[in-house]
């Protein structure tokens, strides 16, 4: 949510609401729900004071209008304006690209991501494509058997397929790169000694946790196999790493969408693992340039969902 309030000050207050509009801004930027907050004033008539706000939702807004730094700046400009202030809202429609070589925060990242559905045709950059993966690939792994795998898709006839196996959803075919999450069901019977000789390495494991791995992640795996749940474990440990993907690509001002209804002997066929019984898809991701900025649909409150010790009966 965006309001700009326009303001014009009594012209023996321009000093005192500048000062208040100053001291907003750097409260604002404590609140949780604050994306943006912007104070201009104008060139040729010094009076007249623009105030830019980006809310996470009108929640947000809301709650912004009612802390007492804004109760207290509203009571004293009654007396400080010509008006009083006019507020409008608007929807973002189009922004400048964020610059790739700028990163968000973790939090604001998290705050800002949407699953965007169309695109624009640029690029993706390949350095900063292989950043995102190497940030994929940090994602936490279940014994660290790191039993997932992607699919990097950026060829015309690979999109189209996914396009096709996703009954023809525009992300496949706007996207300039769509990833496929796969979960390695079989990875316990994979070659490990890779994994175990880099951690030894990096000092992480010693000796004795190199071995007692090599016994107890095999006895956990086959205890998994023997209620059938390997599927299940893989494709929650190739979740997490789309995750790590999604906000790591959000973070350098690229858009992602999380994708439902695919077809997974479709998907495996497009990606050449149609004879891979080993492999499940977990999930699709488009990742490239947002043509749309959609607006966040909110969340219900935490008391809704968030319970402390034990869930109400």
């Amino acid at each position: 949510m965006i309001f700009v309030a326009e303001l014009q000050a009594r012209e023996d207050s321009i000093g005192t609401v500048h000062a208040l509009l100053a001291d907003l801004a750097r409260t604002t930027a404590a609140e949780d729900g604050a994306l943006a907050y912007s104070v201009r004033q104008h060139l040729d008539d010094p009076t007249r004071f623009q105030v830019s706000e980006h809310y996470r939702d009108h929640l947000a807004f809301e709650q912004h209008m009612a802390s007492p730094p804004v109760q207290h700046a509203l009571a004293r400009f009654a007396q400080l304006l010509q008006a009083p202030p006019a507020v409008s809202r608007y929807e973002e429609k189009a922004a400048l690209p964020r610059t790739q070589g700028a990163s968000l925060s973790v939090a604001d990242a998290i705050r800002q991501r949407r699953a965007v559905r169309h695109y624009r045709p640029d690029a993706v950059d390949p350095r900063v494509l292989d950043e995102l993966i190497e940030l994929t690939l940090a994602a936490p792994s279940s014994w660290n058997l790191q039993d997932r795998q992607l699919v990097i898709v950026t060829s015309e006839g690979g999109r189209q397929a996914l396009a096709h196996a996703t009954g023809g959803q525009p992300q496949p075919q706007e996207a300039p790169v769509m990833v496929v999450f796969l979960a390695d069901c079989m990875a316990h019977t994979h070659d490990r000694s890779d994994i175990v000789n880099l951690a030894r390495t990096n000092g992480a494991w010693s000796e004795a946790f190199a071995n007692f791995f090599a016994a107890e992640s095999q006895s956990f795996q086959e205890a998994l196999a023997a209620r059938g749940a390997l599927r299940e474990y893989a494709i929650k440990d190739a979740m997490i790493a789309a995750s790590f993907f999604m906000l790591a690509a959000q973070s350098r001002g690229l858009a992602t969408s999380p994708m439902n209804g695919w077809d997974e002997a479709l998907v495996k066929q497009a990606i050449g693992a149609e004879r891979r019984d080993d492999l499940a898809v977990a999930l699709l991701v488009s990742l490239g340039h947002a043509a749309e900025q959609p607006l966040a649909p909110g969340r219900r409150p935490a008391t809704m969902n968030v319970f402390r010790e034990r869930v109400p009966d």
